[in-house]
């Protein structure tokens, strides 16, 4: 027998860990085909170590008029994307985006400052949340079970035990 997450397993059955999910949607979806196999896994976050993502910007923009006009004139000159911002100073900007390479954050510098604009690029520590789902499987049919939940979610997470 099976029990719920959370709660006391029978004898014969282990807790597995399912993940990593890099969003909650994809969590979700499996613990909603795991709820029509009859399992019932209770989500998780686990942080992750931050890793350097490259920020492009447009700094000093101290009036929503001239944010206004800078977002008007972005698109104009084929940089879509652009959005508003406040730093925890109170100084606005806008910001053309976050990037994960270095050498696509240079290219859409390179291409905002061609456009005549004053961008800048700056390095951020993002951490973002793995998700995980921990669930009781019976001894018996963990591994036909888990052979299955990986085959439908195309081998994109792994199983483990839960952590303690």
């Amino acid at each position: 027998q099976t029990g719920a997450a959370g709660s006391s397993p029978a004898a014969t059955a282990r807790c597995v860990s399912l993940g990593p999910f890099a969003r909650h949607a994809a969590a979700a979806k499996v613990a909603s085909e795991l709820r029509g196999a009859q399992l019932e896994a209770k989500e998780r976050t686990a942080p992750v170590r931050p890793a350097i993502w490259y920020w492009v910007y447009l700094p000093g923009l101290d009036s929503a008029a001239r944010i206004q006009g800078a977002l008007t004139r972005l698109k104009r000159a084929g940089i879509y994307g652009a959005e508003p911002m406040t730093t925890t100073g109170g100084a606005a900007g806008i910001s053309l985006g976050m990037f994960q390479a270095r050498a696509l954050a240079r290219r859409q510098l390179v291409r905002a400052r061609a456009k005549g604009f004053a961008a800048r690029l700056a390095e951020r520590l993002v951490a973002q949340p793995q998700y995980w789902l921990d669930l009781w499987i019976p001894d018996g049919s963990a591994a036909s079970a888990l052979s299955t939940l990986t085959a439908k979610a195309g081998g994109t997470f792994a199983a483990r035990t839960c952590p303690a």
